[in-house]
């Protein structure tokens, strides 16, 4: 199976207008970039130039359609929904992107 080592870059000051960008290696290799951005997300794999972009609408209905939801602990919220402020629950905002 393998192995993936997740990285965030960040910007020092607030995320407005600069993405925050996601390393992620598989088995020691580059696998792909993750640009996070206020339009949505963009995924670069290894190896190609143009990455896939989805917007926060799309991303959220591709997490509905083709994902598996997690089980949180019994009567508690995930730490997505927890954390009003630090761009988590983006899959449940009102706007939907």
């Amino acid at each position: 199976m393998a192995t993936h080592k997740v990285t965030i870059d960040t910007p020092p000051l607030v995320v407005g207008h600069m993405d925050i960008v996601v390393k992620v290696t598989q088995n020691g290799g580059k696998f792909g970039l993750l640009k996070i951005s206020k339009g949505g997300v963009e995924w670069l794999p290894s190896g190609k130039v143009r990455p896939f972009r989805l917007s926060w609408k799309r991303l959220n209905e591709a997490a509905r359609t083709g994902g598996k939801r997690k089980r949180t602990k019994r009567g508690g919220k995930s730490t997505a929904e927890k954390a009003p402020g630090t761009g988590a629950g983006l899959l449940a905002g009102p706007t939907g992107h």
